[in-house]
């Protein structure tokens, strides 16, 4: 993956101010693939609170459709949680 060796080799300094997901809406058209991880990780809460309401979605979503979900779908499901 050409793009992610190329950000890899980047020596980028955020100022303290700037959120690093505006960087990568900045760069998104020059390292698409890599900002589509970037935004899945950049874009998780930074707090427990919501921690059991998802635990509990998601053990809803696993239980009443186990039998039925592929392991790419269940994981599509959780991220949208």
């Amino acid at each position: 993956m050409k793009q992610l060796e190329e950000y890899k080799n980047l020596k980028i300094k955020f100022p303290y101010d700037q959120h690093p997901l505006n960087w990568w809406k900045e760069n998104e058209s020059k390292y698409s693939p890599v900002s589509l991880l970037a935004k899945n990780y950049l874009s998780i809460v930074a707090t427990s609170v919501p921690c059991e309401r998802l635990f509990s979605e998601a053990g809803t979503i696993i239980s009443k459709k186990i039998n039925r979900l592929s392991p790419e779908r269940l994981n599509q499901l959780l991220f949208l949680i």
